[in-house]
Formats: C-alpha cells, structure tokens, sequence
C-alpha cells in the first residue's frame, strides 16, 4: 500500500492512473486506500458512467498499480470485494399503500451512491408521518428533497461528460470549497440551497477550461431548476 498511499493518510481520490481503462478511455477512474484495523482497502474504481465498466478491466488497473502479485495474493485469501452502485436511479415518489424508502425509494445520490446517513435521517420524518395518517410519499420525498435532487442529477450529467483530466480539475476546485460547502453536497437529502451555493463555488474556483464544460448544454434547464 506503500506504493499508493505512502503516509497513513487516507487517499480520496487519486487521479494520476486515471484514462487507462482498456477499451473505456472515455472514463475517468481513479484509486483511494484508506487504512482499516487489519491492513488497507485499495480500490480503483469510476465515479459514474453511461455504461458499467467491467470489474475485471478494473481489477487490470488495481494489479498495475500494485503489482500483480498483490492483487492475487488478496484474491487467494479471499480479500477482495467487487462492488457496482447503480447511479442515477431516479426518484420514486410511490402511491397508494406501498410507500418505496430509502435506496428503494431511489435516495442514492446520483454522483456518490451515498445513501444510508440520508435514510437513517429521514426514519423519523417518516414515521412521524405514518403515525399520524399524513402522506407518507410527501414525507419520503419532500419538495424540497425533489428540487435538490434535480440539481444532483444536472451535476451528475456534467460528470459524464468529463474525461480524466477536466476531473481531476473539477474535484480539485470542488475540495477547495470550506468543508462543510462540499460535505453538504455529498449530502443526498442537503437542501437546494447548499447545492446551488457549491455549484457557484465551483464555477467560481475552476480553470475556464473547466469552466467551459460545466457551461455547456442549455442553461435555461439549470436556471429552470434553480427556480422550481
């Protein structure tokens, strides 16, 4: 893990092996380690894409990096983990009895897959509403859950765009912005407020080149949302 992560600090994300996914250019990924009780959990993996990327080009980019050796060691003492987080669920508002909660509910955020703090903080809104016979699907889904939410989803369909450099000097504004700016926005239920305020913060500390690529598309679709 030295090779990767020569301090004990966690490694968020690491662009420098990013672009090199045979037959997926297209797609930015990158590496984190982060150190656990009894070693460190290495991963290289993408933030999100149109189309899933396969684990075992995946799996090619991890051994590259740490060595072949490494990564069939780890595979022989059954220490390894494949994961695929569907991103971009849409929103499920539900009707009638059945009330959809949580990742059911589609309360993934689209550019993290982050979830479970989100649902942990809406339970007791939503049994609240339960019990005294509200709309449920109101609680589950507030307005202005819904409003944020769209905005994630046009930050979502920026990232796609992205190829390896333009995110790494994407994220290298976002994690410029104050802690509490970014963290808000990593936040699946934050308010549409705190998006739209780290939206700006970045448009404002980001190279024009990446500037250029966040301002593509039709900008009444953003303007429309800010409004709604």
């Amino acid at each position: 893990a030295a090779t990767v992560a020569p301090t004990d600090a966690v490694t968020l994300m690491d662009w420098s092996w990013s672009g090199t996914i045979e037959g997926r250019s297209d797609v930015p990924s990158f590496l984190y380690a982060v150190p656990v009780s009894d070693g460190w959990l290495v991963e290289h993996t993408v933030l999100a894409a149109v189309d899933a990327v396969a684990p075992d080009l995946l799996r090619a980019e991890l051994a590259a990096r740490l060595g072949e050796r490494a990564v069939v060691d780890a595979e022989a003492a059954g220490r390894v983990e494949r994961v695929a987080i569907p991103m971009g669920v849409p929103a499920r508002v539900g009707s009638g009895r059945v009330a959809h909660f949580g990742a059911s509910a589609g309360a993934l955020h689209p550019a993290t897959g982050y979830s479970v703090g989100a649902a942990l903080r809406a339970a007791p809104r939503v049994a609240q509403s339960i019990a005294a016979g509200a709309d449920v699907h109101a609680a589950v889904w507030p307005r202005s859950a819904r409003r944020a939410r769209a905005l994630h989803d046009f930050g979502l369909d920026v990232l796609l765009g992205f190829d390896g450099p333009t995110a790494a000097a994407f994220f290298d504004a976002f994690f410029d912005l104050p802690d509490d700016r970014w963290r808000e926005y990593l936040r699946v239920d934050t308010s549409p407020g705190a998006v739209a305020a780290a939206m700006r913060g970045v448009f404002l500390r980001a190279p024009w080149s990446v500037r250029r690529r966040l301002a593509h598309g039709d900008p009444r679709r953003l303007v429309g949302l800010l409004r709604g």
